[in-house]
């Protein structure tokens, strides 16, 4: 296993994704309903509307890096045959949990994305969501999605996004007026002020513009259909924003400057193939 893989499992087990500011008993239906609520509600309120306009309903679902399963979960509910995979031991054992408790049998698997062990044209949709960015071959990753789904089968993966006003504001502070740019370079430095309590682990973590991630997507074979961007700051501090700027032209940014780059591909064909 590559160091870069040690420091995501690592960071990830230390504080499982979305619970950094959870203080329920882990693993407990107070503690996943938490989870939920600061995802949904406190977050990104925008990124449940977006998962339940995917039709997923009676189809099957790949989560690449599901976390805890709370997209997962949603997908569930829309009818669809779910199937979560994760580097990280401890997501895997709390999603299975997760879909216990609400009386389902889970298809979760700890499992590395750049090595899928799914068949060929397996999948009718597969979702990612703040995954890819820390995955350092993201190509081997995208051929492998691009294997396991079936003709016509649709990719919604969302990486962190270059060109938007979270990364300036990272590049700004710490970069230029805390003076590490030179001394840790950018990956330094995004490495350990991105995720929680990520200095001490330094995950991978990668940005890119729409011109670079329609190149990976393209070079993997997919067509895409659409790609743009989403997530100006959390609910509460948006909210603020919301007061003194018009909600179209607080939408046109976040199209243009959000930190979460959106990309809706389809596989066409068959033409790039790898083994499982």
């Amino acid at each position: 296993m590559t160091a870069a893989k040690e420091r995501t499992i690592l960071q990830w087990t230390k504080t499982p994704c979305g619970s950094s500011e959870i203080y329920c008993k882990e693993g407990t239906k107070e503690y996943f309903d938490a989870v939920q609520k600061q995802r949904y509600l406190l977050y990104a309120p925008w990124l449940l509307e977006y998962i339940r306009s995917i039709d997923a309903k009676g189809k099957k679902v790949l989560e690449i890096g599901c976390g805890l399963g709370t997209d997962l979960m949603e997908f569930s509910k829309q009818g669809a045959q779910c199937y979560g995979i994760d580097l990280t031991p401890k997501h895997v054992s709390l999603a299975k949990k997760r879909f216990k408790l609400n009386n389902i049998s889970p298809n979760i698997y700890q499992m590395d994305a750049t090595k899928l062990k799914f068949k060929n044209d397996f999948f009718d949709i597969v979702y990612s969501h703040g995954v890819l960015h820390h995955i350092p071959s993201i190509e081997l990753s995208l051929k492998e999605i691009y294997r396991v789904l079936r003709k016509r089968g649709k990719a919604h993966l969302m990486v962190y996004h270059k060109r938007s006003l979270d990364y300036y504001k990272i590049l700004g502070y710490y970069g230029i007026l805390r003076g590490q740019l030179l001394k840790k370079g950018i990956d330094g430095i995004l490495s350990e002020v991105i995720e929680a309590n990520s200095k001490e682990t330094k995950p991978h973590v990668k940005v890119y513009s729409m011109h670079e991630f329609n190149h990976l997507l393209e070079s993997a074979g997919f067509e895409v259909k659409k790609m743009y961007a989403n997530h100006i700051l959390d609910e509460k501090r948006s909210a603020l924003l919301r007061k003194v700027i018009p909600e179209n032209l607080f939408k046109g940014i976040g199209r243009k400057f959000g930190w979460y780059l959106i990309a809706e591909a389809i596989k066409n064909d068959d033409s790039i193939r790898c083994k499982p």
